[in-house]
């Protein structure tokens, strides 16, 4: 049974540090956000299967916005729930008159206390970028459109739904909460989409980051470099705080830099490194001192450093997925940290994309195949079509 992003519905309360952050987001977000791995899904129900309400559920919904649960996983919650302890109190404000909790996740069926605790939780949405980043590269790397599908469900509902009057709500309860977005919030969400745009190309992605970028900027940002935690038009302060560690998860200031290295390179617009190098002064006592307290923002220190890679992958309007995917093949097996990848289609597309990013202007299929192009600031090498050409382009390693 396929499992869409919006089935997620409870994010996970940390994340592991920035060297393994994609693998081990994922695969945690598998676990804590209710979805199962493509071996491990349960079966689909047979054709004529009676469907159950997940009202009738004796342990409550599903969360707001999630699909109704298969039935098998519906029979296992309640009998979850049937031979509970009789001492067990839902830890949270969501119940019905009889003190039964109005929602219920996977959960549900731990053992651990930890996991219990969030087993009736609705939607506290802000962790979702660190899981749109995880699907989202899962998708580019392994070549599976489906995780792909999954990141972009999760990125409709958070811009359908936590975006008031343009701007990001904290959390998701039914309805939007009152309290605004914090920082890590936006900077999670961008670093997302931006993956989401690597993954699939489309447009919207990019002009999205963008736009969160821009909120960044008019109610976040320090005019001496990097962010606060928290809006200028929020909820008034005797300090504002600018967040200079990342622990388990990291800070979104460490995030949002490479972010906006990343939007540099996609865009050529200049700004992007003017403010990423104001946030990376900010931190330099604290990289100097102790640059392991920083661990994210070190990332972000090594694409700056490094020669970083932009590559270009432009395909004919017609040009099927396969061929593309052949193409990309050496993008998935070789690791190449910093770099981006801009997929293009020929035509309208690529019209489109390239109001956002100049460099795909001018760069045409050749032979009618998909066609690569490996740049760096703008300069490109020889384009081509042969899979085994592209990757001894992108395995050329800088020295410092």
């Amino acid at each position: 049974m396929a499992i869409s992003g919006a089935d997620c519905v409870l994010t996970p309360p940390w994340i592991f540090p920035a060297t393994f952050r994609s693998v081990r987001a994922l695969l945690l977000s598998l676990l804590l956000l209710g979805c199962s791995a493509p071996e491990e899904a349960p079966p689909p129900d047979p054709p004529g299967a009676p469907t159950v309400s997940p009202t009738s559920l004796p342990p409550g919904a599903p969360p707001p916005a999630a699909q109704p649960f298969p039935e098998a996983l519906q029979q296992r919650l309640a009998e979850a729930w049937t031979g509970r302890d009789p001492a067990y109190t839902p830890r949270t404000h969501h119940v019905r008159e009889d003190g039964s909790p109005q929602f219920t996740n996977r959960l549900f069926l731990e053992t651990s206390p930890y996991l219990l605790q969030h087993a009736h939780n609705p939607v506290n949405w802000f962790p979702w970028g660190l899981m749109i980043s995880a699907f989202a590269r899962a998708a580019l790397t392994l070549g599976e459109p489906d995780y792909a599908a999954r990141a972009a469900a999760a990125a409709e509902f958070v811009l359908g739904n936590l975006r008031v009057d343009g701007t990001l709500r904290r959390a998701w309860l039914g309805a939007p909460s009152a309290y605004l977005a914090y920082l890590e919030d936006h900077a999670f969400l961008a670093q997302g989409l931006l993956d989401l745009f690597e993954a699939t190309g489309e447009v919207r992605w990019l002009h999205e980051a963008i736009a969160l970028d821009e909120q960044l900027e008019a109610r976040y940002e320090d005019p001496a470099g990097g962010w606060f935690v928290t809006a200028n038009d929020g909820e008034a302060l005797l300090v504002r705080q600018k967040p200079s560690y990342d622990g388990a998860s990291p800070t979104g200031t460490s995030v949002h830099v490479l972010t906006l290295y990343r939007l540099l390179a996609m865009t050529g617009d200049d700004s992007y490194r003017v403010r990423a190098e104001a946030a990376l002064k900010t931190a330099g006592a604290v990289l100097e001192r102790q640059p392991l307290a920083l661990s994210e923002l070190l990332l972000a220190v090594d694409f700056r450093t490094d020669r970083a890679l932009e590559i270009v992958i432009v395909s004919p309007e017609s040009a099927a997925e396969e061929a593309v995917d052949a193409l990309m093949k050496p993008l998935r097996t070789t690791f190449v940290p910093n770099r981006v990848v801009l997929r293009v289609r020929e035509g309208a597309h690529q019209t489109a994309l390239e109001k956002l990013a100049p460099l795909v202007a001018g760069k045409a299929a050749r032979d009618g195949l998909p066609t690569a192009y490996v740049c760096e600031q703008g300069a490109c090498q020889w384009p081509t079509t042969d899979p085994v050409k592209l990757a001894e382009q992108i395995q050329v390693v800088s020295t410092y």
